[in-house]
């Protein structure tokens, strides 16, 4: 079966993004607080969610993912001198993919992961000794060591965490990633015309929003917790995003398409090569190359333009890499 290219350019442009917003520290590639509304930055890594329910892998690969993730975890944590971290991008993906693979995909696609949101929920309120079990900034007790993902992450991995109180990449809303990823399946298989299609990505966010400012207390939107409400708003989001790049495909030019269509055929090498390549160019701290060279920029174009040059030319860097792998027929294998 041919690969869909419209597929592979989203792909390819979400793996840019989230390379981009990895690097930068411009104000408007900032995440989102623990709870509240959703940025740019957290539509990157749900699409590619997303994305990655249209594909689904075996479980094999799934398990391998996990291990590249806690690999680039133990150098990262080598070169920079810190405690190693567990839970990560890849583990999260690798994990959630299991989940919404055989054999309980049929049953999970029946109910529309249902199951999934279900059973996120009964952990969440009931594994909470707090009266505020999401930990929502607008109630008394909102902390976030009470939360049941907090706990089951510091029970599994102790201080290998992201912070003392969450780690955004924690066991428990690997649940609802996994929920993200059907629902790219079922927009894979879904037979509606392009304009129902962004009519239903315009309900769910509208839902999602609705949740949020209705239940707050149950229904906030967090990416740190990846809840129901925020799955909703970015799978709206992703389709949106998937039906303005399809539209746009016939239209690009064909260095910037062929450019795009490499990189998401190659979005895994894609991730660990920017990973390596942002830890050597910050390795040093304030004497790295990425700070020498923001430093010498910033002069002439100010602390804004000089992060915005080093952040587009390592990701330019990271592209060109996507596109000699795939001419010389070099990928991944595991």
């Amino acid at each position: 079966m041919s690969r869909d290219p419209v597929r592979d350019v989203v792909r390819g442009l979400t793996s840019l993004e989230m390379t981009f917003v990895n690097i930068s520290s411009l104000q408007w590639t900032a995440h989102s607080g623990y709870v509240g509304q959703v940025t740019y930055a957290d539509t990157i890594f749900p699409c590619f969610a997303f994305l990655s329910g249209m594909s689904p892998a075996p479980i094999r690969r799934n398990v391998g993912l996990i291990g590249i993730g806690l690999s680039l975890q133990t150098v990262s944590a080598f070169a920079n001198g810190k405690d190693l971290r567990i839970p990560g991008v890849l583990q999260r993906l690798g994990l959630a993919s299991i989940l919404a693979s055989e054999p309980s995909l049929g049953l999970l696609q029946k109910y529309y992961g249902l199951p999934l949101v279900a059973l996120w929920y009964t952990i969440s309120l009931f594994g909470s000794t707090g009266s505020n079990p999401l930990a929502h900034p607008d109630y008394d007790s909102s902390d976030q060591l009470d939360t049941a993902q907090t706990k089951i992450d510091k029970f599994m991995f102790g201080q290998h965490i992201h912070t003392p109180t969450h780690d955004p990449e924690g066991l428990l809303g690997s649940l609802t990633t996994a929920v993200s990823m059907l629902i790219g399946q079922a927009f894979q298989l879904q037979t509606l015309s392009k304009s129902q299609k962004a009519l239903e990505s315009i309900g769910m966010i509208a839902v999602g929003e609705a949740l949020h400012f209705m239940l707050p207390k149950y229904a906030p939107i967090s990416k740190s917790l990846w809840t129901p409400s925020f799955v909703l708003v970015t799978s709206g989001t992703s389709i949106l995003k998937y039906l303005a790049v399809e539209a746009m495909v016939p239209y690009l030019p064909e260095v910037v398409q062929s450019l795009l269509v490499d990189v998401g055929r190659r979005s895994l090498e894609v991730y660990i090569i920017s990973t390596i390549l942002t830890m050597m160019a910050r390795f040093g701290g304030n004497e790295s190359i990425y700070s020498r060279g923001k430093r010498t920029i910033e002069k002439m174009a100010g602390r804004a333009g000089a992060d915005f040059f080093m952040s587009l030319s390592l990701t330019g860097l990271v592209a060109a890499s996507a596109k000699v792998m795939v001419s010389q027929r070099m990928r991944l294998q595991w």
